[in-house]
């Protein structure tokens, strides 16, 4: 059984499943034009290659890196400027290239020029008596041969071959076909009313979401085929407003009146309806979807027009078919109230992004979001609320294992609720011998090695069974347990001894004289770690730090001069420190000296403790005044949850 740091636990407990008949309330961040934004109405986001956000408003782009706003205002001639208010469509190529879709002005399409900084318009010359699209872009995407499919509002599609400028075409001679809808051809475009979102298949068909039904464009033939789901014959009965495809075979498919559809690519038939249900309160909350999405854990985001000035957001769990609301976007509780929603995507990281009409872009961060201080039931039914509890593991079933101080040791399993509680039995030398558990390590042969106020304690999940060690030759006030990758086992009482157990298969410890170098070095060590390869690190509380080899047994000594509370190696090679009073460290190997972050950055960390590594290869630490994410690459801290 392999344990790990369970990161959210960092404020207490994370949240707990909740019903498919309750709402789920979660946080955002957002940013309006008091953050820089140009307009408050933001229509398209879109995050590039690179990394940064580019943001698509009613009064000019944005491109966002996490700290500042760059302004760019498309213009078909003359200096960049926007004359009238848009409605913008972005877009990266496969090469990476940035496209621009506009409304209203005298060109429709542009592409970014990183070079000149500029966005430059295409098929647009200004001596031409008339433009090739005259209506507004709603969609743009390539094709599998290579040109640019643009949709739009009334006007059709289309497939501009934009890799004839490498030959020396000039943007506005680039050669173009336009794709209508011709009432008495069933192989043309089903309508010229082109909503967003076209998608791609893997087979290279292009997906378009029309006023008429789901069409499907074949690059090459240049054919389209199509699909309706309704006989009605009434305005908006096949009118689609979104597409998401879920790799490989199916489509989701947003509807103006008719809810979300599930369409099989396979089969290429609807295979399923999902639609507002009065008095069922899992069902979809309204009939017309205008946007999807896929979180990073599987659950899909849909955008639902509820009226002209409000919209909410379902999260539809594919497995069971329940819908929950989203609540508490703008932190009223129980309010499921959106602004227009204009589109949602997801970054690289997994966070979401809303971008709405006259209130700027929400984003959610599913890790910002799960910090939550709650007490689990078992705490609640046996009248403890004190919350004192050493750092809990999880392990590789998702159970719980969690130290406590005077309630024992506590195994939680979260999938169906249920608590195991482990303390002291008088009279029973199985049992756990004391309440007050420290620290708990993983060790081999799936057991666990808790640290007491008693001493050390080898615990069998399986068995039930606890042994009792007391290593040291003074009674500890508490013992923090480490094990490391070949198995030793270490105990470490703090201004006292330090003890290690070579084999936990022959039960005893080697204890280093308190009156030895070693010893007096290790008794005072507050931090352990391991490198890769197996030198082991003991962080000192008023000394440095020694990298100790477990063959020989000698240890260097680094940074007398600094208390080292924590170390950690990221997975860059990097070897951060936690220092007693004077921040986050980064400790160059090569010169065996310190390297001092910006005091910027500094300054907004302050006094670090804890610091672990998430999936993306940020670092997360606490502080006196709450929780930094902080990027080790560029250095510099991206979020502060405050406490």
């Amino acid at each position: 059984m392999k344990l790990r740091p369970f990161l959210l636990w960092l404020f207490f407990w994370a949240a707990p499943a909740l019903g498919p008949a309750q709402s789920t309330s979660l946080r955002f961040e957002q940013l309006s034009i008091e953050d820089g934004l140009p307009n408050p109405s933001v229509i398209d986001i879109l995050q590039g290659r690179q990394g940064f956000m580019w943001f698509g408003t009613a009064n000019g782009i944005v491109r966002y890196d996490g700290y500042d706003m760059e302004y760019f205002y498309p213009a078909a001639v003359g200096r960049d400027n926007l004359p009238e208010r848009d409605l913008p469509r972005l877009y990266e190529d496969k090469g990476g290239n940035i496209w621009l879709g506009l409304a209203n002005q005298q060109a429709r399409l542009f592409r970014y020029d990183p070079t000149s900084g500029r966005f430059i318009p295409y098929l647009f010359g200004p001596t031409k008596k008339e433009q090739p699209i005259q209506v507004p872009v709603s969609s743009i995407l390539e094709d599998k041969l290579g040109r640019l499919l643009v949709g739009t509002w009334g006007g059709g599609l289309y497939a501009a071959d934009i890799q004839k400028e490498k030959e020396g075409v000039a943007p506005d001679k680039l050669p173009y076909k336009h794709f209508q809808h011709v009432p008495e051809d069933s192989t043309s475009l089903s309508n010229n009313v082109i909503s967003r979102d076209m998608v791609a298949d893997g087979e290279g068909n292009v997906w378009l979401p029309t006023d008429d039904g789901l069409c499907k464009f074949s690059p090459g033939v240049d054919r389209f085929k199509s699909f309706r789901f309704s006989s009605e014959n009434t305005p908006a009965a096949n009118e689609i407003s979104a597409l998401y495809l879920e790799q490989p075979h199916t489509l989701w498919v947003g509807t103006v009146v008719h809810g979300l559809l599930k369409f099989d690519l396979e089969t290429e038939t609807f295979i399923q309806q999902y639609q507002h249900q009065p008095g069922a309160p899992s069902s979809l909350a309204h009939n017309s979807v205008s946007k999807i999405l896929k979180a990073k854990d599987g659950k899909l985001w849909l955008n639902i027009i509820e009226s002209n000035s409000w919209n909410s957001i379902n999260l539809l769990n594919p497995l069971n078919g329940q819908f929950t609301p989203i609540t508490g976007y703008s932190g009223t509780p129980n309010s499921s109230h959106f602004p227009p929603v204009n589109t949602m995507i997801t970054d690289y990281s997994g966070n979401i992004w809303v971008a709405c009409w006259q209130e700027g872009v929400y984003k959610y961060n599913a890790g910002k979001g799960a910090f939550h201080f709650l007490q689990p039931e078992f705490f609640q039914k046996n009248g403890r609320r004190d919350g004192r509890i050493s750092l809990p593991c999880e392990d590789n079933k998702g159970n719980l294992w969690i130290g406590t101080n005077r309630m024992g040791l506590i195994r939680w399993n979260r999938a169906d609720n249920s608590f195991d509680h482990y303390v002291h039995q008088p009279g029973n030398p199985n049992s756990l011998s004391s309440n007050n558990v420290h620290s708990i390590a993983a060790g081999a042969n799936d057991y666990l090695w808790l640290g007491t106020d008693t001493g050390v304690e080898k615990f069998d999940p399986e068995a039930g069974v606890f042994r009792h060690y007391s290593p040291f030759s003074e009674t500890p006030s508490s013992v923090s347990v480490e094990t490391t990758r070949s198995g030793e086992v270490w105990a470490l009482s703090f201004f006292k001894q330090a003890c290690r157990m070579r084999s936990p298969e022959n039960g005893a410890f080697t204890c280093f004289p308190a009156d030895s170098g070693t010893g007096r070095m290790l008794g005072s060590a507050v931090a352990f770690e391991e490198d890769n390869l197996g030198n082991l690190y003991f962080g000192l509380n008023q000394y440095g730090f020694l990298r100790f080899d477990p063959q020989t047994e000698i240890y260097e000594h680094f940074l007398p001069e600094y208390g080292v509370h924590d170390i950690h190696f990221d997975r860059y090679g990097n070897c951060w420190l936690a220092t007693h009073s004077g921040g986050l460290k980064l400790f160059d190997w090569q010169q065996k000296r310190l390297v001092h972050l910006p005091e910027e950055e500094q300054s907004r960390i302050g006094i670090a403790r804890g610091i672990l590594e998430d999936d993306d290869g940020f670092l997360w630490m606490k502080t006196p005044t709450g929780i930094v994410q902080f990027d080790p690459r560029e250095r510099r801290v991206k979020r502060h949850f405050g406490s």
